[in-house]
């Protein structure tokens, strides 16, 4: 199984793409912390994954892989990994507890964990938000930001070029949501010089540059003016039918519609065909929706929360990754690809 995996990763990717994986999997083929442990790991299934399984395995896991609907995933990567002998889940069908499981936007909340989960995204955060058993939380601190803000927005930007948007220059993009995911999209798509306006509490908007408008979530007569004259209008707020209020101007409305996380935002009133890729997230058209060097050391972090549930450390309810960690594996980050990105971290507020 690993060879097989190895062999075909090793060739796809360069070394300076997966930094901090690379080094779990040197440290972990020595010590084995997850021998004998099963895993259950329900992250997004591209081919870039792979990386982070052969991580687990390395570590001795006993792996288990869940392609959940409702969660993007590339089917080809879905049957090459099979032939690599993974067990790959699509049906959601467990008759089987865990010892850990991985898990994404909270979708498996209801499969029994020996030890408890690891949360992948803040979409999932609020399904886990009280729950009886220790959660890890990686959507948190600067290392999720590599992944959410600038890997997303860096994808959308590729999504649209893949589909011949246009350029984004001189245009009024609308976003919804102002937090880590809303906050990237709206610093590429400035970079790319539109001018974006982000629908959101102020206090909540989680980017430093003064170049964004941001209106206020409830000031309804702005949204519905800004609705109106936007080019685009992208939903980012992680909630389901978060803009379903405004579904008589959104359908009206001449913009491009697209959606870039993983619930639908746009509510049920809003057709399918009306929204880019059918409402999913609008740089899951591609293969590889964030690049390998932003999601990495996310992925690198979601196999570590397994370390520390099994450790004893964290307490019921959500668990942050430490300072310790994420600036390990920031040092990490700092000898790849990605190196050139960290100081762009510093355009984001945390907490």
């Amino acid at each position: 199984m690993k060879d097989k995996l190895k062999s075909f990763l090793w060739q796809r990717y360069s070394r300076e793409e997966f930094p901090a994986l690379l080094s779990l999997m040197e440290k972990w083929e020595a010590d084995t912390p997850l021998c004998g442990v099963s895993v259950l790991d329900a992250t997004p299934v591209f081919f870039n994954t792979g990386l982070k399984y052969l991580a687990l395995l390395s570590a001795g896991a006993e792996l288990t892989v869940s392609a959940a609907p409702g969660i993007p995933c590339d089917p080809e990567a879905v049957k090459f990994f099979r032939e690599c002998g993974i067990n790959v889940v699509t049906d959601m069908c467990f008759d089987r507890s865990f010892d850990c499981i991985c898990d994404c936007a909270g979708k498996h909340c209801h499969i029994p964990s020996k030890y408890g989960i690891v949360e992948l995204t803040g979409s999932g955060a609020h399904v886990y938000r009280n729950w009886n058993a220790p959660v890890f939380l990686a959507d948190g601190g600067k290392v999720k930001v590599l992944e959410t803000g600038l890997g997303t927005g860096n994808g959308l930007l590729r999504a649209m070029l893949e589909l011949n948007t246009g350029s984004p220059k001189g245009r009024d993009i609308l976003i919804f949501g102002g937090g880590k995911v809303g906050c990237g999209v709206a610093l590429a798509l400035d970079g790319a010089g539109a001018k974006c306006h982000v629908v959101d509490i102020p206090e909540r908007v989680r980017c430093r540059s003064s170049k964004l408008d941001i209106i206020p979530i409830n000031d309804q007569a702005a949204i519905k003016d800004a609705i109106s004259k936007a080019w685009a209008i992208v939903t980012a707020t992680g909630v389901k039918d978060a803009v379903a209020d405004f579904s008589a101007e959104l359908i009206s409305s001449k913009a491009f519609l697209m959606n870039i996380g993983v619930e639908d935002e746009f509510g049920s009133e809003v057709p399918e065909e009306r929204v880019m890729n059918k409402k999913m997230p609008l740089n899951f058209i591609l293969d590889e929706p964030t690049l390998l060097r932003y999601i990495d050391p996310t992925m690198a972090l979601s196999n570590i929360g397994v370390v520390e549930l099994l450790s004893g450390r964290c307490a019921n309810g959500l668990n942050i990754p430490s300072q310790e960690i994420e600036t390990e594996l920031l040092r990490e980050v700092a000898k790849g690809a990605a190196a050139s990105d960290i100081p762009k971290l510093e355009e984001f507020y945390y907490g």
